[in-house]
């Protein structure tokens, strides 16, 4: 049996995968602008609006991340717009395509601390290739202490590994106490996006004890983005105004293709 995460009451990894937004802004007045999209009378029709499971605050992007104050209030903000939805907290490092480029992780870690101790989100992102593994065990541990729970990440902007290197580094996630192991990859030619979902499937069925979220970014991997329902993966990303990755769909785009995909699995 599969086993789900609950956090607030979405169940994660079970059923069809739930949409993730990430939100990009650099600025408050640019987050705030964002979450307008979960407001009556947004861009987002109000049906398409209620299929978001998941908003991603992506830290990484806001200019103000070292001051604590600053991020509390916008976080809190976030948490206000967003209603009962779960609260997913990423700095994105730059060898991972995000914007944190820090010399040192030191940052990383005492930040991430910060948001866990305060209870400010309720899933925090740690990448799996971080410098220090005991930092990453210590985080893991207090964000159970504190009721967080925790998906663990890698990307490869350039290829998609081998098999085993791929179940390696997912299995890694579940041994270090990942609540969910993430794994996003860029494909070279189609037999890559296939390989992905096989493995993401195999993996699901009877592999892992943790639920899995797996994409195949760009052009050619988007159609990895809307079969989570027959290979298993968990979490699908869709963009409101600005993508986070290649290849994400924006909100409605990628709601209608999981209703498609839905109705044909049935």
């Amino acid at each position: 049996m599969k086993k789900t995460v609950t956090i607030r009451n979405i169940v994660i990894g079970d059923g069809q995968p739930k949409i993730c937004v990430p939100l990009v802004g650099s600025t408050e007045e640019e987050i705030v602008r964002e979450l307008g999209a979960f407001a009556p009378g947004s861009f987002l029709s109000a049906a398409d609006a209620e299929k978001i499971s998941l908003a991603e605050f992506r830290a990484d992007h806001f200019h103000a991340l070292d001051n604590y104050e600053a991020l509390d209030a916008v976080l809190g903000k976030v948490r206000e717009a967003i209603g009962d939805r779960v609260l997913l907290f990423t700095i994105r490092s730059a060898r991972e395509g995000g914007c944190w480029g820090e010399d040192s992780d030191s940052a990383y870690y005492d930040i991430n601390r910060h948001v866990i101790e305060r209870e400010l989100a309720d899933l925090v992102d740690l990448e799996l290739f971080s410098e220090d593994r005991e930092e990453i065990r210590s985080l893991i541990a207090l964000a159970h202490e504190h009721g967080v729970k925790v998906i663990m990440s890698n990307h490869d902007f350039e290829k998609t590994p081998d098999n085993s290197e791929m179940e390696g580094r997912l299995r890694e996630m579940e041994s270090l106490g990942a609540d969910i192991a993430k794994l996003a990859v860029m494909p070279n030619s189609k037999s890559d996006v296939t390989r992905l979902m096989e493995l993401t499937t195999r993996l699901t069925e009877d592999g892992m004890t943790i639920p899995v979220v797996t994409m195949s970014m760009g052009e050619i991997g988007a159609v990895s983005r809307i079969t989570g329902g027959v290979t298993g993966s968990a979490i699908t990303f869709a963009s409101l105004e600005k993508s986070s990755a290649p290849g994400q769909l924006p909100v409605a785009e990628l709601a209608n293709a999981l209703d498609i995909m839905r109705t044909l699995t049935q």
